[in-house]
Protein backbone atom coordinates (compact mmCIF):
# COMPACT_ATOMS: atom_id res chain seq x y z
CA UNK A 1 0.00 0.00 0.00
CA UNK A 2 2.83 2.53 0.87
CA UNK A 3 4.12 2.11 -2.18
CA UNK A 4 1.02 3.08 -4.32
CA UNK A 5 -0.15 5.58 -2.13
CA UNK A 6 3.12 7.54 -1.92
CA UNK A 7 4.48 7.54 -5.02
CA UNK A 8 3.48 10.75 -6.21
CA UNK A 9 5.70 12.34 -3.44
CA UNK A 10 8.50 14.23 -4.05
CA UNK A 11 12.08 14.63 -2.25
CA UNK A 12 11.31 18.16 -1.40
CA UNK A 13 7.93 17.35 -0.10
CA UNK A 14 5.73 19.26 -2.36
CA UNK A 15 4.17 15.96 -3.54
CA UNK A 16 1.34 14.11 -2.22
CA UNK A 17 -0.85 12.99 -0.73
CA UNK A 18 0.98 13.22 2.07
CA UNK A 19 3.76 16.31 1.61
CA UNK A 20 6.19 13.82 2.71
CA UNK A 21 9.97 14.41 2.03
CA UNK A 22 12.93 12.74 1.58
CA UNK A 23 13.69 9.70 4.15
CA UNK A 24 10.63 10.02 4.74
CA UNK A 25 9.27 8.56 1.68
CA UNK A 26 8.41 4.74 1.72
CA UNK A 27 11.97 3.55 -0.10
CA UNK A 28 10.17 0.89 -2.55
CA UNK A 29 7.75 3.92 -3.42
CA UNK A 30 11.02 5.96 -4.31
CA UNK A 31 12.18 3.45 -6.65
CA UNK A 32 8.57 3.16 -8.11
CA UNK A 33 8.26 6.42 -8.95
CA UNK A 34 11.63 6.65 -11.54
CA UNK A 35 10.48 3.32 -13.03
CA UNK A 36 6.70 4.77 -13.51
CA UNK A 37 8.00 7.97 -14.70
CA UNK A 38 10.27 6.29 -17.21
CA UNK A 39 7.73 3.95 -18.38
CA UNK A 40 5.26 6.69 -19.11
CA UNK A 41 7.65 8.86 -20.79
CA UNK A 42 9.21 6.53 -23.10
CA UNK A 43 5.58 4.43 -24.16
CA UNK A 44 2.62 6.08 -26.66
CA UNK A 45 -0.12 7.99 -25.03
CA UNK A 46 -3.00 9.09 -26.52
CA UNK A 47 -1.73 12.31 -25.95
CA UNK A 48 1.79 11.89 -27.17
CA UNK A 49 4.42 9.94 -28.57
CA UNK A 50 7.01 8.05 -26.32
CA UNK A 51 10.25 9.68 -25.75
CA UNK A 52 13.55 8.21 -26.16
CA UNK A 53 15.54 6.78 -23.05
CA UNK A 54 18.00 9.46 -23.30
CA UNK A 55 15.01 12.50 -23.43
CA UNK A 56 13.41 10.69 -20.67
CA UNK A 57 16.51 10.23 -18.81
CA UNK A 58 17.01 14.19 -19.38
CA UNK A 59 13.15 15.06 -18.10
CA UNK A 60 14.13 12.70 -15.31
CA UNK A 61 17.21 14.81 -14.14
CA UNK A 62 15.93 17.91 -14.70
CA UNK A 63 13.45 16.99 -12.38
CA UNK A 64 15.89 15.87 -9.46
CA UNK A 65 17.71 18.93 -9.91
CA UNK A 66 14.26 20.65 -8.92
CA UNK A 67 14.39 18.99 -5.83
CA UNK A 68 11.65 16.25 -6.73
CA UNK A 69 13.72 12.87 -7.06
CA UNK A 70 16.22 11.30 -4.40
CA UNK A 71 19.36 11.84 -6.88
CA UNK A 72 21.16 8.61 -5.12
CA UNK A 73 18.35 6.51 -7.05
CA UNK A 74 17.88 8.79 -10.11
CA UNK A 75 21.75 8.12 -10.44
CA UNK A 76 21.66 4.53 -9.98
CA UNK A 77 18.85 4.20 -12.30
CA UNK A 78 20.47 6.35 -15.26
CA UNK A 79 23.67 4.47 -14.50
CA UNK A 80 21.35 1.21 -15.09
CA UNK A 81 19.54 2.51 -18.40
CA UNK A 82 22.70 3.98 -19.78
CA UNK A 83 24.38 0.43 -19.47
CA UNK A 84 21.75 -1.65 -21.23
CA UNK A 85 21.53 1.13 -24.37
CA UNK A 86 24.84 -0.16 -24.76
Amino acid sequence: MPIIRNHHERWDGTGYPDGLSGINIPYLAQIFQIIDIYDALTSDRPHKKAYSPAEALKIILDETKKGWRNPELVDAFTSFIRSKEQ
